[in-house]
């Protein structure tokens, strides 16, 4: 219930009762209207009086129809795109669980009330309490990181990792200071991409794993001024690179695969690779990739992967695949 409103504010009212009350195949009466100006707003008119606001809202471009009744048609957002934003918050893993809740119902608010959105069909990763989800500050982080990127200011914080007892504790004692340059989403987690002057070139830092972040006076160092990355950075190329989150330049790398496995190939590389030397067992690939992001990869599908080039991943492979067998005798 409102408190009593003023009719200088009419047509907003009138507006917020379409919104919330009325869809395409749900529509109101001009006596509906009035009941609802009373009953949520305190606010009594006639039947004249909602005729010219209705027409008002139409001349400045709201989409407001008849069909029995009033609706309002148009929309921030169409029903599918709430269904698939809706999912999206479900899906994103490092969102508070009382914050994803918020966000759904204020996502379920732009619609009207005969808006529907069932979870009976959607499963979600179950995170127990204490993870990654819990880091109450991420929202907060994220706008800081926003302002210092639009003000190119560096910025400092605590950088965390769990310990056993699944709470955050701060993996040194002094702050982390970095350069931001952009925020990149990637296996449904958000990572910082900046540069650290303990590191050279770029690294990423888990966003729901920082807390405590502030603004710095000190400007942020211009990324095209770091050694290869004279173009900027275009974050992650494809689902390897965005996975295993390593910020080292891309190189090119060739390896032989199964077949049967080229759907695996296309679908962790996003098409972005140049098939050669097929055979009926085995065909050669060539990509353009993170070289230790190809290598936690390749390890995944050791079984049908051979690395061709370069030799340094080869050696890597070799040397990580024994110490792998070492443990395990």
């Amino acid at each position: 219930m409102y408190s009593s409103g003023s009719k200088k504010m009419l047509n907003i009212y009138i507006l917020e009762i379409l919104r919330r009350h009325t869809d395409a195949d749900h529509q109101l009466s001009q006596q509906q209207i009035i009941d609802y100006l009373q009953k949520d707003f305190g606010v009594e008119c006639e039947r004249k009086a909602v005729s010219r606001n209705i027409n008002y809202l139409s001349e400045y471009k709201y989409d407001i129809r008849t069909k029995g009744g009033y609706y309002l048609a148009e929309r921030e957002f169409d029903t599918s795109e709430l269904h698939m934003l809706i999912t999206s918050v479900l899906f994103a893993k490092n969102i508070p669980h009382n914050q994803r809740e918020d966000l759904i119902e204020k996502l379920k608010g732009l619609a009207s009330e005969y808006f529907s959105y069932s979870t009976s069909s959607i499963r979600t990763q179950q995170i127990p309490r204490g993870v990654a989800t819990e880091n109450k500050q991420m929202f907060y982080t994220i706008e800081i990181i926003h302002e210092a990127i639009s003000k190119c200011s560096q910025v400092k914080f605590t950088y965390n990792a769990y310990g056993t007892d699944k709470q955050l504790h701060s993996r040194r004692a002094e702050p982390y200071i970095a350069s931001p340059y952009s925020m990149v989403a990637a296996n449904g987690r958000f990572y910082l991409v900046c540069h650290s002057p303990r590191h050279e070139g770029l690294s990423s830092y888990r966003i729901d794993r920082i807390t405590d972040i502030e603004l710095v006076d000190t400007p942020a160092i211009p990324i095209t001024s770091l050694p290869g990355y004279e173009n900027g950075y275009s974050g992650p190329h494809h689902m390897a690179e965005g996975l295993y989150m390593h910020m080292q330049q891309p190189v090119s790398v060739e390896f032989r695969i199964k077949k049967a496995n080229v759907n695996d190939v296309l679908d962790w590389f996003d098409g972005d690779c140049t098939f050669r030397n097929e055979t009926d067992e085995y065909v050669d690939v060539r990509v353009t990739a993170n070289e230790q992001a190809v290598l936690y990869w390749a390890l995944q599908y050791g079984k049908v992967v051979e690395i061709l080039k370069p030799d340094s991943l080869r050696k890597k492979i070799r040397q990580t695949a024994l110490e792998i067998y070492n443990k395990h005798q």
